[in-house]
C-alpha cells in the first residue's frame, strides 16, 4: 500500500514538473519573491562559512540554487524523475554546481553526518511518515547541525472550507486554474498526517521526539506569489506558512 502510495505522490509531481516554475509558491515570480526567499534562507542558516545542505524534495532546484547563491554547498534529492530532469538542466544553464539526485524525501540516500544542514519547502506536508523522517534528517546531521523546515498550516475551520469552496466556484465561473487542478487523491490527502496539523504544536512535537534540540516554530511572511491580490485568491488562499528550525546535540 506504502509503495502504491508513493507512486501516486511520484507520479503527481512528475506530471506537475512542466508547469512548476510557472505555479506560484513553487517558482519564483519576481525578483522581489527571490530576494524574500534569500532573506529567510540567511536568516533561518546563520553563520559566516559555507555549509553542506541538503534540500529533500528540491523539485526543479528553486530553493537549492538560492541555497548555493547564499554560499553553500548544496545537494538536492526528488522523488519525481521529471523535476530532477529540469533542475539538472537549469544547473547546467546557471553553472551553479548543485549536485542533484533521485530520492525519497522520507529516506535520503546518504550516510549518517553527510550535512551541516537539511533544508525542506513545503514538502512536510506530503510525506506519508513525517515523524520517519525526522529522524532520518537527524542521523544526516553533524553534531550541532540544523534542519530547516518551511511548510504550511492549512484551514481546518468551517469559514475557510466555506471560504475555499466559494473560491473554487469562483475559479470555474471565471476560467481560472483552481488549487485541486494539481490535488492529490482524496484518500491519498487523508493518509498524509501533517494535512490534518492545526497547529505549530504539531511539527514541534514530532522534531523533538526525534531528538532535536532547540525546536523553534514561527509564522512567517508568505512570498509575494502566494499573496492573495484579489477575491478569488483571498477565498482560497486561507493557509499559513511557518518555519521551523531545530538542532542535533
Amino acid at each position: 500500500m506504502t509503495d502504491d502510495l508513493l507512486s501516486t505522490i511520484r507520479n503527481t509531481w512528475d506530471s506537475a514538473a512542466p508547469s512548476y516554475d510557472k505555479d506560484p509558491g513553487h517558482g519564483l515570480m519576481s525578483e522581489d519573491e527571490r530576494q524574500h526567499w534569500l532573506r529567510i534562507i540567511r536568516r533561518l542558516i546563520p553563520g559566516d562559512r559555507p555549509l553542506r545542505v541538503l534540500d529533500v524534495g528540491t523539485g526543479t532546484g528553486v530553493m537549492a540554487f538560492l541555497l548555493a547563491e547564499a554560499g553553500h554547498s548544496v545537494s538536492g534529492i526528488d522523488i519525481a524523475p521529471s523535476m530532477l530532469e529540469l533542475a539538472r538542466a537549469h544547473n547546467e544553464e546557471r553553472g551553479t554546481g548543485v549536485r542533484f539526485e533521485l530520492g525519497e524525501a522520507a529516506a535520503p540516500p546518504f550516510t549518517a553526518q553527510s550535512f551541516d544542514v537539511v533544508f525542506s519547502r513545503h514538502v512536510l506536508w506530503t510525506i506519508l511518515d513525517p515523524a520517519a523522517a525526522a529522524k532520518a534528517w537527524y542521523h544526516l546531521l553533524t553534531p550541532g547541525g540544523r534542519v530547516v523546515v518551511v511548510d504550511g498550516i492549512w484551514p481546518h475551520r468551517l469559514v475557510d472550507h466555506i471560504a475555499m469552496l466559494a473560491g473554487r466556484v469562483l475559479s470555474k465561473l471565471t476560467r481560472h486554474q483552481s488549487q485541486d487542478d494539481h490535488a492529490y487523491p482524496a484518500d491519498l490527502y487523508k493518509k498524509l498526517p501533517m494535512v490534518k496539523a492545526r497547529s505549530l504544536d504539531t511539527s514541534r512535537e514530532i522534531f523533538k521526539r526525534a531528538g532535536f534540540l532547540d525546536v523553534q516554530a514561527e509564522f512567517i511572511e508568505r512570498g509575494s506569489s502566494h499573496t492573495p491580490q484579489n477575491l478569488r485568491e483571498r477565498l482560497l488562499n486561507r493557509w499559513r506558512e511557518y518555519a521551523l528550525t531545530a538542532r542535533v546535540p
